[in-house]
């Protein structure tokens, strides 16, 4: 499962500065898969993440970040904040191991967040300083509620389809479907299927207006189309156009 942005990305959320020696080089990084294996990205000495959907109170039920922890000489200003506490030491992960005592890739939960307005991670140490001697810890996704932060959807790769509902024309055409079978892009040619091969080719006149023509003298035109357009002569009165005569 994944939250989409809904054409605000996530990644706009980001600050700070990224460090040379990280796997990605965008904030976008942290928002592109959606097990939360994209490019890692570690701060110089910080990345920020702001976002606006969960400042509320109560609006996070579970937060986890894709993350991990390295240890090198220097140390103590490095660590995964929210909101100015540091879950270095109490970040949890599947198994009950600690963020502080571990240097593999795993899902944080971070206890006890209802809402945030921040998240960070940081590397010991001032901007530029060298990340084999000082301590960091790194992030490569993030999940709210049990679902993946993403920026934007994955592709498509199977054809898809839209029921848009019943639909009377004056051809007949029903509860018709249409399919993108090259992927949801606009640049590709749809085709359509219909639900009833009758409801296409059977009825000239709508079935709508059946109960109109009945209700008149004109009465329910042929169905068939050499005859569909044929004169039909008035019963009574004036036969034919006899224009004005003065009489």
């Amino acid at each position: 499962m994944a939250i989409f942005s809904g054409g605000v990305l996530w990644s706009d959320f980001c600050s700070g500065d990224i460090a040379s020696a990280s796997g990605g080089t965008a904030f976008v990084d942290v928002f592109t898969d959606p097990n939360g294996d994209g490019s890692w990205l570690m701060g110089d000495p910080d990345i920020l993440f702001n976002p606006l959907e969960f400042q509320s109170a109560n609006t996070v039920s579970n937060l986890r970040v894709k993350c991990t922890y390295y240890t090198r000489a220097n140390s103590g200003n490095e660590g995964l904040f929210v909101d100015g506490t540091n879950y270095l030491s109490t970040a949890i992960d599947e198994t009950g191991g600690f963020l502080s005592s571990s240097q593999n890739w795993n899902w944080y939960t971070l206890p006890g967040v209802t809402s945030f307005n921040e998240i960070k991670w940081s590397k010991h140490g001032v901007q530029g300083s060298d990340y084999n001697s000082n301590s960091y810890v790194i992030v490569k996704g993030i999940e709210v509620n049990g679902q993946v932060l993403l920026d934007a959807p994955p592709t498509p790769t199977n054809a898809q389809g839209v029921q848009l509902g019943s639909v009377t024309t004056g051809l007949g055409f029903h509860n018709y479907m249409f399919h993108f079978t090259n992927g949801m892009t606009s640049t590709n040619t749809p085709s359509f299927t219909f639900s009833s091969v009758a409801d296409v080719l059977s009825p000239y006149v709508p079935r709508d207006l059946v109960s109109f023509f009945a209700a008149t003298s004109v009465g329910v035109p042929d169905q068939y189309p050499d005859r569909i357009h044929k004169p039909v002569r008035p019963s009574g009165g004036q036969q034919y156009p006899r224009g004005n005569r003065g009489n």
